[in-house]
């Protein structure tokens, strides 16, 4: 089956999901290769999530891909984001919960529960180890 879109892609900045944290936070663990972990690209497509990232010494790559973990997508999209510092607060907050989590280019990244909410900084574009289409 052919690839529509990567990491890389140029999809929307506006982010619109909505998924369950257990299959989110087991995703996103997934995808963190650093202690201290280092931002990524996440890209939510119909195929699922994506995170392709390397290690800051560029000595292990790790490709978690087409993981299927949402339950909605308004488009597909990237979020620029820590997945440990997410992954943790989704743990520590929403535990059991399905998540809806919404963010614009350069805004707050903004999750909502079932019963409560919360927002993180989104990752600067410069700081994500992606790793290039070409490899």
């Amino acid at each position: 089956m052919a690839r529509e879109n990567t990491p890389n892609s140029a999809v929307s900045r506006q982010v619109d999901i909505t998924a369950a944290t257990s299959l989110l936070t087991r995703f996103l663990d997934a995808g963190t290769v650093d202690d201290p972990p280092t931002p990524v690209r996440i890209l939510f497509d119909n195929d699922g999530a994506s995170i392709w990232t390397t290690n800051q010494t560029r000595t292990l790559q790790v490709f978690v891909d087409r993981w299927g973990v949402l339950s909605s997508l308004a488009e597909p999209c990237v979020l620029l984001v820590n997945p440990k510092e997410l992954s943790n607060l989704l743990k520590l907050k929403f535990q059991s919960e399905n998540v809806r989590i919404t963010t614009d280019t350069h805004s707050m990244i903004r999750i909502q529960g079932e019963t409560t909410g919360a927002e993180i900084n989104c990752a600067d574009e410069d700081e994500c180890l992606t790793i290039p289409d070409r490899w």
